[in-house]
């Protein structure tokens, strides 16, 4: 898994919808929940998903989730009210 250290960017670099993207991954949340959470579109999603992966210097979607967890990304976590 993922230290804070190897994911060098950080929360708050991050836009809110952005941090509720990482919420919505760390929760399990796949594409189409995410375009619907999100309200959305499947192209926009790509868009963020791709600046999350650059601010927080990930290389993948697997490192993303692994990030979540670490990071306790996802509802009722210490890790989302940290980033706010």
């Amino acid at each position: 898994l993922l230290s804070r250290g190897q994911a060098t960017g950080g929360p708050t670099t991050l836009t809110e919808e952005e941090q509720r993207y990482i919420q919505l991954v760390g929760e399990g949340c796949r594409d189409q929940e995410l375009v619907e959470r999100l309200e959305t579109d499947e192209r926009a999603l790509e868009s963020m998903a791709s600046g999350v992966l650059r601010k927080l210097r990930l290389s993948s979607f697997q490192e993303l989730v692994e990030y979540a967890g670490a990071q306790k990304w996802f509802s009722g976590q210490e890790g989302t009210d940290a980033a706010r």
